[in-house]
């Protein structure tokens, strides 16, 4: 009777037991597709939100620190909107286009270019003792030297900028005969005119647009490293131009030159975009939700 019982209470079991159905599995897996879809898919929103964020604030930072570097410094300080030219071919633009990477750099003016020799490769500043600013030492070798540093044009917006020498040299005879800058007109010409000039190093490619000077132009070198947008951003206004430039300056009083006002929009959908303005006063304003 024992054995009895136990085998109807096993078989009782047996007939309770069951599992998934090939219906509910498939269920479930699809829930677990649409969570983890949407898991993503908030993920990569959230994450553009962020780089949107991070894009305007960084630059408005950049924009005020410049703002404060030209009244602490007693001069004028300029930010250089520009597109680098990265010289990797862009698969999205069918192989046809360098990419360029938007980027922007605070600059401090140095001076004005006062005369520009025959050829473009010299570039005068009769108003600066650039002697006490720079190395007037050249090296033995200059001829194959691919050093030195960018000289931003602050005031011709298709000049950009030029690799020079990382030394300034003498005139020498190279304005002979002309009218000196630190004379009337009605005077005298002197024979020759000693001033400092940087020179342009050729060994290193020319950016698009070339070395575009012309006299009377502001020149700045670099207060603070270069900066870039984030992947998938760009200056609307200057959009993948490798020429053009935008430049903002401040004058060592906290005011702006004159009110600019700097877009930057998305490359890809949903292609919103938003602007960094900045007043005559000087004042930064932008809006962070966008």
């Amino acid at each position: 009777m024992i054995c009895r019982g136990v085998r109807e209470s096993m078989g009782a079991r047996k007939k309770t037991e069951f599992g998934f159905s090939l219906l509910e599995l498939l269920a479930v897996l699809s829930i677990m597709g649409l969570l983890t879809t949407l898991a993503v898919t908030s993920y990569f929103g959230a994450a553009r939100g962020m780089a949107r964020r991070g894009a305007v604030k960084h630059l408005a930072n950049t924009l005020t620190l410049a703002r404060q570097r030209a009244c602490m410094d007693n001069a004028r300080v300029s930010v250089v909107l520009y597109n680098e030219v990265s010289g990797i071919v862009d698969a999205d633009l069918g192989g046809s286009k360098k990419a360029v990477i938007p980027s922007y750099v605070v600059c401090k003016e140095v001076g004005k270019i006062s005369f520009i020799p025959p050829g473009n490769q010299y570039l005068i500043d009769e108003f600066n003792s650039l002697d006490t600013m720079f190395s007037t030492v050249a090296l033995e070798n200059a001829s194959s030297y691919k050093g030195g540093f960018r000289l931003y044009n602050l005031t011709n917006t298709e000049g950009g900028f030029s690799f020079v020498y990382p030394w300034v040299v003498s005139s020498k005879d190279m304005i002979s005969g002309r009218q000196s800058a630190y004379k009337p007109r009605t005077g005298p010409k002197e024979d020759v005119i000693n001033a400092w000039c940087f020179e342009i190093n050729r060994n290193v490619p020319v950016r698009a647009g070339g070395d575009v000077w012309r006299v009377g132009d502001s020149y700045g070198v670099e207060a603070a490293p270069v900066q870039t947008l984030p992947k998938l951003f760009e200056f609307k206004d200057l959009k993948e131009d490798e020429k053009r430039i935008q430049v903002l300056t401040f004058l060592p009083d906290g005011r702006a030159l004159k009110r600019v006002t700097i877009a930057i929009a998305e490359t890809s959908p949903p292609y919103k975009s938003t602007t960094v303005r900045v007043t005559k006063e000087g004042k930064v304003e932008y809006d962070s939700k966008w």
